[in-house]
């Protein structure tokens, strides 16, 4: 029986079945007994009154699967895997069935009773029991009666076997599971729904509505919800939403290449549709493709202008791409068409990173020689217009050494960046150094020119210098993909002890990174570099090469083995150890962690082993080698943002220029960017 349909009860049944068979009872009547009268009008009637019960039956099954398949606003999935008529034959038989077994019951017992009080009359008569006789008439009547309804039940029955009947039945189980579990969703209670969803399929494998509800209920595990998504696209080929979905999942699992072909083609089939659009925008941003997803969502508001989450998408892309600027102005346009706390917070954030911003600096490095650095500076940078960032820098720095003076030194320059697309950034500096006068009189010192013999000098006199610096860097790097090229050229004093500033020593570097996916996770990466060492006594050059072979095991993290090979052209007498050949062998380390409120935490350490080669000289020992930098971002308020550095080094890798072969180095630098409203 189905509860709530009338006219499926016990007693509708059988008054349907007893309708039915009055035709088949007056035939009979007419054609075997030559019954003269039939009673057609009262059989039509019998038959109206049962075809209106079955129709209302129809209608009210068809308007209650109409109820539980309306699909709600936010689940645009396709059509329901069941019919939309929640009344089935199957139900049908299962009552005819239940019928069968009430009236055999009701049958066997009066049979029984009627056997047992024959039986005891004989027996007070002393006489064997006899059949009680009947009129024919009724007694034929009886069993005509009786064939009938066993030919309509055993008709019944059959058609409930048929397999077709019974995957109606089975259906019809699913659809009642189906409607629990769409209750269970509707109360928000998500382990009791995935059951019930997951009860559905065990009933109905092929119920697309059940097996996308049971995806997206477990849309934040992306390995389990994807295969159900790849089977609900299998079995609703044209619902462009279920390719939205397993693009979704492909994203979140880092398959970027085979998320951006299933959002294509649920662009295909929706080319208007807007989550076919954002939908494709959205997996572009998330395979750091900015300027195709920067494309996509302006070409959208285009035409859509008053699509304030789109607007507050697009920000997020504009800031990754180096325009916060722009991407102000798309939050405020956001903001003047749905206002939310949430975007008018991230709203200050992004103003703070545009606006114009003062950041003072110090620093201060000890080394293993006795040189202590201390530097004081500060920088100001314009607000942000476009791709393009202006700033002007300056900085005092004041070093101390064991043996001689203090040194003075300060630096002014003019920087800028240039991001005109995503992928590319580029840095430039231009800018002077001036040395401070010195004269002193120290103990005698000993310098040793490249050609002539060394000379002493009790008195030191050094005359003020203004030099000229630069800086400019250009970085690549290929969207969705380890691929990337980092070129740079530098000039500037090198200020790592009092005697490489009072000879006036000046490095003007070139390098280069090539860093190349190789397979899975693994990344092989070539550095070169070339430094020519100038002074008032000396020109020396300086050659750097490196192979690193790194591993991503996490997005924000990576471990590396590291080769590093440096060269020195002679000896120098100007303050800074120049060995023929250093070599370092390293295992490295590099991650990052941000914190949901923005906190960032990154370091990148390594350790290994390290041999030097003195001018013509044999490589020593190998000795151990240590290297770590960390650095702390935290943000104290929109657009304060303080940044504290750490550096440390007990190997010759990655210094401008070391004093001595046996040097260890440790630096401090805090900052406070402070955004000027």
């Amino acid at each position: 029986m189905t509860p709530g349909i009338p006219g499926t009860g016990i007693g509708g049944l059988f008054y349907m079945l007893s309708a039915a068979s009055l035709p088949l009872r007056e035939g009979y009547r007419r054609v075997w007994k030559g019954a003269a009268a039939v009673r057609w009008r009262v059989i039509a009637l019998q038959q109206l009154l049962a075809a209106g019960i079955l129709g209302g039956m129809w209608t009210t099954g068809w308007l209650l699967g109409v109820l539980f398949s309306t699909a709600h606003a936010h689940f645009a999935a396709g059509p329901a895997g069941t019919s939309h008529n929640v009344w089935r034959t199957a139900t049908f038989a299962v009552s005819l069935a239940t019928l069968l077994a009430v009236l055999g019951t009701v049958e066997l017992t009066r049979l029984w009773y009627r056997r047992r009080d024959r039986l005891a009359a004989r027996l007070e008569r002393g006489t064997p029991p006899t059949p009680i006789a009947r009129p024919r008439r009724r007694v034929a009547a009886a069993g005509a009666r009786g064939r009938w309804l066993f030919v309509l039940l055993a008709a019944e029955l059959v058609s409930a076997a048929d397999p077709t009947t019974a995957l109606s039945q089975a259906k019809s189980r699913a659809a009642i599971s189906l409607a629990r579990a769409e209750s269970l969703y509707e109360t928000g209670d998500v382990e009791a729904a995935i059951a019930a969803y997951a009860a559905v399929l065990a009933i109905d494998p092929q119920n697309s509505r059940a097996t996308y509800r049971l995806a997206d209920l477990q849309r934040h595990k992306p390995a389990r919800a994807l295969p159900l998504f790849e089977k609900y696209v299998a079995l609703e080929p044209a619902d462009l939403w279920g390719y939205l979905a397993v693009a979704d999942m492909l994203s979140r699992l880092g398959r970027n290449d085979e998320a951006l072909r299933w959002s294509a083609q649920a662009l295909r089939l929706g080319p208007t549709e807007r989550d076919a659009v954002i939908g494709q925008a959205r997996v572009l941003a998330r395979a750091r493709r900015s300027d195709a997803a920067l494309a996509a969502y302006r070409a959208w508001l285009a035409t859509h202008p008053r699509d304030a989450e789109a607007w507050q998408e697009l920000s997020r892309e504009l800031v990754r791409a180096g325009r916060p600027g722009e991407a102000v102005d798309a939050l405020e346009r956001s903001q003047s068409l749905a206002p939310d706390p949430k975007v008018a917070r991230r709203l200050a954030v992004v103003r703070g990173v545009a606006a114009p911003a003062f950041t003072p600096l110090v620093s201060g490095s000890h080394d293993s020689d006795g040189n202590t650095v201390w530097r004081f500076g500060g920088a100001f940078e314009l607000g942000a217009a476009g791709p393009a960032r202006l700033g002007i820098e300056g900085s005092r720095t004041h070093v101390v050494g064991d043996t001689l003076p203090g040194a003075d030194l300060d630096a002014l320059a003019l920087r800028g960046t240039w991001q005109p697309v995503a992928t590319v950034k580029i840095d430039a500096a231009g800018g002077a150094a001036r040395i401070e006068p010195i004269e002193t009189s120290v103990a005698p010192v000993p310098v040793t020119p490249r050609n002539g013999p060394p000379s002493q000098a009790s008195i030191l006199r050094w005359s003020a210098a203004v030099i000229p610096t630069g800086q400019l860097r250009a970085r690549w790097r290929a969207p969705a993909s380890r691929l990337g090229v980092d070129l740079g050229a530098d000039r500037g004093v090198v200020d790592a002890s009092p005697l490489l500033v009072a000879n006036h020593v000046i490095r003007t570097q070139y390098s280069g990174l090539l860093s190349l996916p190789v397979a899975g996770p693994f990344t092989l990466r070539a550095i070169g570099k070339t430094a020519t060492l100038s002074d008032s006594f000396e020109v020396n050059h300086k050659t750097t090469l490196s192979g690193v072979m790194a591993v991503a095991v996490a997005p924000s993290a990576e471990l590396s083995a590291q080769f590093h090979q440096i060269h020195y052209d002679h000896l120098s007498g100007s303050g800074y150890f120049a060995p023929w050949q250093l070599q370092v062998a390293e295992a490295g380390t590099y991650f990052e962690i941000e914190t949901p409120g923005s906190l960032v935490l990154a370091v990148d350490g390594g350790a290994g082993v390290q041999r030097v080669a003195k001018q013509r000289h044999l490589f020593g020992p190998w000795t151990a080698a240590f290297r770590l930098y960390a650095m702390l971002d935290a943000p104290l308020a929109p657009g304060r943002d303080f940044r504290l550095e750490l550096d440390s080094e007990d190997s010759q890798v990655a210094t401008t220029a070391t004093t001595s072969g046996q040097w260890r180095y440790g630096s401090v630098i805090a900052s406070l960017r402070w955004a000027l409203p």
